[in-house]
């Protein structure tokens, strides 16, 4: 297995624990970012967060895609509503554009 391939089944990992462990982060990808940095980069948050976000963070866009695949398969799904409602019209528009090319 490469490299990025265990770096990216690793974060998959993470996301699981954190989605799993704070359900409030299915719901709002900011929050999942910033306890994914804080849990699994060990990112300090009051001191110094710039520096040590910039040389050990993992990218915004692993954690999205993570916790994206994750909730396509029905694992961790959001809880808000409003959440649910706004990412299916996503979705939807999505499916639109791509057939209409």
């Amino acid at each position: 297995m490469s490299d990025f391939a265990k770096r990216a089944t690793k974060v998959k990992e993470n996301i699981m624990t954190i989605l799993e462990e704070f359900p409030e982060t299915r719901n709002d990808d900011k929050l999942l970012m910033l306890r994914y940095w804080e849990l699994c980069d060990d990112v300090d948050m009051k001191e110094d967060f710039e520096k040590t976000f910039l040389a050990s963070a993992t990218s915004p866009e692993s954690i999205r895609r993570a916790r994206q695949l994750l909730q396509s398969k029905g694992l961790f799904l959001p809880t808000d509503e409003e959440v649910i409602r706004k990412r299916r019209l996503l979705q939807e528009e999505h499916r639109q554009h791509y057939r209409a090319q």
